[in-house]
């Protein structure tokens, strides 16, 4: 299954601000941190717009829309326009359009849609709420560094995606989802606690047997002959050669048990 196939878009609110006099401005898109976290594990991202405010982009926005990634989906909302209702208007006009095209495809980022509206995503707060419990970029770590930590590692974005989806669908079929939300949290957070354990483990034990220990037989009678002559220097040049330093494959693959490998693409998360 391709990234194309599997795509995941995320669409998050516009940051809007109403005054006493019902005036509606735009008070920006989102922070960067914010834009790095959904930018790991999403492949779009659509903060719609209105026809009715102007927008303005910020450097962040211009290098995610030249990359393809960020994207805005315009609301035309001539008469019927009402300041109060416009970021609801936004979202939800924005994901009925994204549904059309592709269904089951896109989540909504911490927003609530009107009741008559609620099957455009069903359950957004589990997937939301599954989401928000996954490590983050650091906060040094550019948008490059992150595009490029995810095309190296496409395979394990795409098993770990999969992770997702069936942690989530797990929920839904529990009697009591909010109860299986608690629990599949606390598992998942445990899973990624013993994930990146493993790895470290693995590293150590790596770097530990990183250099393999022979003797070398030759070198143990031009050892001798030095010692013999006195020769500190070829004393030493010899005691090298002694013994032999071959490094092992350091940067083989992690090593993970079988049952955590769908979490592989969070390790070494914290280096991007």
């Amino acid at each position: 299954m391709t990234i194309e196939n599997n795509m995941r878009g995320i669409v998050i609110a516009p940051s809007l601000d109403l005054d006493t006099h019902k005036n509606i401005s735009y008070l920006g898109t989102i922070h960067p941190d914010t834009f790095k976290k959904y930018l790991l594990y999403f492949d779009k991202i659509d903060i719609p717009k209105t026809t009715r405010i102007g927008f303005e982009s910020t450097p962040d926005d211009k290098f995610l829309e030249s990359a393809g990634i960020l994207e805005h989906t315009l609301h035309d909302e001539g008469s019927t326009f009402q300041p109060k209702h416009t970021k609801l208007n936004l979202i939800e006009n924005a994901l009925k359009i994204r549904h059309s095209v592709q269904p089951g495809q896109w989540s909504l980022a911490n927003h609530k849609l009107s009741p008559s509206e609620n099957q455009l995503t069903k359950n957004p707060g589990i997937e939301i709420k599954i989401y928000e419990c996954l490590p983050i970029p650091s906060p040094e770590s550019s948008f490059d560094d992150i595009l490029n930590y995810k095309d190296k590692r496409k395979d394990e974005l795409l098993e770990f995606r999969n992770h997702l989806d069936d942690i989530y669908q797990l929920i839904l079929s529990q009697p009591d989802t909010e109860r299986g939300l608690v629990t599949a949290i606390a598992n998942l957070k445990k899973s990624i606690t013993n994930v990146n354990a493993s790895a470290t483990k693995g590293l150590l034990r790596r770097v530990a047997s990183s250099f393999n220990i022979s003797l070398n037989i030759e070198s143990t009678f031009s050892l001798a002959s030095a010692l013999l002559a006195g020769d500190k220097s070829q004393v030493a040049k010899e005691a090298l050669g002694f013994i032999s330093f071959e490094p092992a494959k350091l940067f083989t693959a992690t090593e993970i048990p079988k049952d955590l490998k769908a979490l592989s693409y969070l390790v070494n998360l914290n280096k991007i």
